[in-house]
């Protein structure tokens, strides 16, 4: 009886892993029910397929590189009333924004670690992201929604995606990548919606837990480098799994070997199946299921998939002003603990004034809206007034970061020359 017993938990524990890990991305899942919700989706996305794939054969070439401008992303982040830490910083959404702009740009600095066999393979996919700027009534903002919900967690039926079911209603999504992160059941890290379904729901949703990059990791184990995202997005922009959700199946992208399953973890290279011997299967690719730590790339032919796709089944994104900050914010003077900032707007020259009189060193770092340090100085002695020289940036939205050993703030801040 003990042995059947212990085989019975030892099944149970294979049983229950594989459960865990097959909601690594509801992606597919989100796509089969939203096809029987509607039954037009499923022929949409035919009909896209067909274009994409005329397309990509009328060109000669694949692009690698885009052409498209900055896609504008607004981030609705809803936290429980009795969990406030699921509000997540701005740091993350900070780091998350960059390892987004590195990944799709081939920047990110583990970009090394792919196999020589296919390196001649990574794509510069030419997509970049930002965080808003202003708002779909011409208002300047930061690009995040931050709303309680009593909500505890939330399931993959798109509840999160609606005020009136304790999420949040869509920016238009002609305008907008929508990304909602929340705390989610049943072991699911994120899942995306594919081009071709209802505007109401077009989006990307992520665990909190996920959202983050190494500047500022997220709170789940493995998957806290930012890559969820990184991944649900290639879905969104019409990428599907590097097995084609089947063994062996197709991705629809030539340059990808076939594989027999998605894999977890960090697999030792080469993983071989489906025949695709001596260099195996393409498991470090961000379409694939490993690690965070494990994955660095995309190929030339997802690259070319994505744009193409993009500008086919979304094209009024293009002329979004999601990206476009508003002139004249009406904040000339930021202040908090203790350090002002201004003028605001700035035509390039900012003060940074120490109000509470005390000698000490700081740090201070200016942020892009896509997270990205693009100036540092250090001082060793922020008592009274101190310049910092912005004419060199172009014109747009930064946060000053300003941390002493006594405070840290960070204030918004609009150059326009």
């Amino acid at each position: 009886m003990k042995k059947v017993l212990l085989l019975l938990s030892v099944i149970w524990l294979s049983v229950g892993a594989t459960f865990a890990q097959s909601n690594r991305c509801g992606t597919m899942e989100n796509f089969e029910r939203l096809k029987a919700l509607d039954p037009g989706y499923e022929d949409r996305q035919n009909s896209l397929e067909q274009l994409v794939q005329q397309r990509l054969q009328d060109e000669k070439t694949w692009r690698t590189t885009g052409v498209i401008n900055p896609i504008p992303v607004v981030f609705h982040v809803l936290y429980n009333l009795n969990n406030t830490t699921q509000n997540i910083s701005l740091a993350r959404i900070n780091a998350q924004m960059a390892v987004l702009n590195q990944d799709y740009s081939a920047t990110n600095a583990d970009i090394s670690s792919v196999p020589s066999v296919f390196q001649n393979f990574i794509s510069n996919t030419g997509i970049q992201f930002c965080l808003a700027v202003q708002d779909p009534a011409g208002n300047t903002t930061d690009g995040i929604i931050r709303k309680q919900t009593s909500v505890s967690s939330f399931s993959q039926n798109d509840a999160i995606k609606f005020d009136g079911q304790g999420g949040d209603d869509a920016w238009p999504t002609t305008q907008y990548l929508n990304i909602w992160v929340g705390q989610l059941g049943g072991g699911l890290l994120g899942y995306a919606q594919f081009p071709g379904g209802a505007s109401a729901t077009d989006g990307v949703v992520l665990l909190n837990g996920t959202v983050g990059g190494p500047g500022a990791l997220g709170t789940k184990p493995k998957y806290n480098r930012g890559r969820t995202a990184t991944h649900e997005i290639g879905h969104w922009l019409n990428l599907r799994h590097i097995n084609g959700d089947s063994s062996c199946g197709s991705d629809f992208v030539v340059d990808t070997p076939p594989c027999g399953t998605l894999s977890f973890n960090c697999p030792t290279f080469p993983l071989i199946s489906c025949n695709n011997g001596p260099d195996g299967g393409m498991f470090m690719n961000y379409m694939d299921y490993t690690d965070d730590i494990c994955m660095y790339f995309f190929t030339l032919g997802q690259g070319a998939r994505m744009n193409t796709s993009f500008t086919a089944s979304r094209p009024a994104m293009a002329s979004s002003l999601g990206c476009t900050a508003v002139v004249g914010i009406a904040d000339v003077h930021s202040s908090s603990n203790g350090i002002s900032v201004y003028p605001n707007p700035t035509d390039g020259q900012l003060t940074i004034l120490n109000t509470y009189n005390a000698s000490e060193s700081a740090t201070v770092n200016l942020v892009n809206v896509v997270g990205q340090v693009v100036m540092t100085k250090e001082f060793n002695n922020l008592i009274g007034s101190k310049q910092l020289d912005m004419s060199e940036l172009s014109n747009g939205l930064y946060y000053v970061q300003v941390k002493t050993s006594k405070t840290n703030g960070t204030y918004r801040v609009m150059l326009n020359r």
